[in-house]
């Protein structure tokens, strides 16, 4: 266990980091050639970060 005093810096540390949304849009294609889409992965990424708003 940490000293009492470094837990408390981990305390402070942790109020003062603004919040951060981590969200992982996971894909799959039909066939083993297909092409990715990137544009609607960053759609389905922007509307679960809207959504968690």
């Amino acid at each position: 266990m940490a000293p009492k005093e470094q837990r408390e810096d981990i305390l402070k540390t942790n109020r003062t980091m603004p919040r951060v949304k981590v969200i992982a849009v996971l894909s799959s294609r039909d066939t083993q050639n297909a092409t990715y889409d990137n544009a609607l992965i960053a759609e389905a990424a922007k509307v679960a970060l809207n959504a968690l708003k």
